[in-house]
């Protein structure tokens, strides 16, 4: 008897086992097309607002429906196109703009401590929206305009920055770099990308949509030594911090500035990228002090010269900006 019920029970536990394999089975498929169709949703709506944030609509056939269109870009017309001139010889400025009204020599531009000659190559009455614009040339290349045109008034959209620079023939401000100035009605940009190192509008009047002059600086080598912005900057931080590390006496004690302030420096020129910055770290005797730096790479990543702690720690065949200057000068 004692058998039968032991048997019942075996039995009755077997079915009861299954039933909830094939009930948790259910469960598991039932939960598993929620879950599908959850995320097919998420993923048509994402798609969906893509499309409609760039004004189109995968999901309407608009063989049949007509389509709205985005509004057009403003027409903006070309008053001087400044992109022309970065950097070309005199004879090529010629051939663009036919001869001069004038030409003026300067042993000395005044540029940099060195002595730099300079030509200026004067232009009255231009007939493409410029009234008169003077061209700095250094070593047969244009390295600079000014634009002056008197008592007209330029066009300056000062609701749209990519209009203002249409306006000199500028289309590409995809990397765009605004210089701070003191001035209220002076704004300077970076566009080197362009060939443009730096564009200055002067004497803006933004209620009125006009600015007075116009300066572009293709080659700002001869006045600054380090200008140009370094893209991958925050990987010459990090290589930097290395350098650094293996010159201390505990390196485990070293605290860096962070490099979203602005104790560090990455700026370049055609031929380094310098990085300056300061470390907090303990010396040989357990005093904690503070030392500058500066690491100067070549344009393909190679350390060429370095000074740290006021001493210069590495030199490898790095040429100082008065020479690069003067070589410059001599081709």
């Amino acid at each position: 008897m004692l058998n039968k019920v032991n048997k019942w029970i075996q039995h009755t536990s077997y079915q009861n086992v299954e039933k909830n394999k094939k009930r948790n089975a259910r469960n598991g498929l039932f939960l598993g097309l929620l879950f599908f169709c959850g995320l097919m949703v998420a993923i048509f709506v994402c798609v969906k607002n893509y499309y409609e944030e760039q004004g189109t609509n995968p999901f309407v056939d608009t063989s049949t429906t007509p389509a709205t269109s985005s509004t057009p870009d403003k027409e903006v017309e070309v008053i001087f196109d400044v992109t022309r001139f970065s950097n070309i010889s005199s004879q090529e400025l010629i051939a663009i703009l036919g001869e001069p009204d004038s030409i003026l020599e300067d042993d000395d531009c005044g540029l940099s401590s060195t002595p730099i000659p300079a030509k200026y190559y004067d232009y009255k009455n231009l007939a493409e929206g410029l009234p008169s614009a003077t061209f700095w040339i250094v070593a047969d290349k244009v390295i600079k305009l000014v634009g002056n045109p008197g008592e007209a008034s330029l066009p300056y959209d000062s609701k749209d920055d990519k209009n203002k620079f249409k306006t000199l023939g500028i289309t590409d401000t995809f990397y765009l770099q605004e210089y701070k100035s003191t001035v209220s009605n002076v704004e300077r940009y970076c566009l080197y990308l362009q060939g443009i190192d730096e564009l200055t509008f002067g004497d803006i009047v933004k209620e009125e949509n006009t600015f007075k002059w116009l300066k572009v600086t293709y080659d700002k080598f001869y006045e600054s030594e380090w200008y140009l912005p370094v893209l991958d900057d925050y990987n010459y931080f990090s290589t930097t911090k290395n350098y650094v590390n293996n010159y201390l006496k505990s390196p485990s004690t070293a605290k860096f500035p962070s490099t979203t302030g602005n104790d560090w420096q990455c700026l370049g020129n055609p031929y380094y990228i310098c990085i300056q910055s300061y470390v907090d770290a303990q010396n040989s005797f357990g005093a904690t002090i503070r030392e500058q730096f500066q690491y100067i790479y070549t344009r393909s990543g190679e350390l060429v010269y370095a000074v740290q702690n006021n001493k210069v720690i590495y030199d490898y065949g790095y040429v100082k900006y008065e020479d690069l200057i003067k070589q410059r000068l001599k081709t």
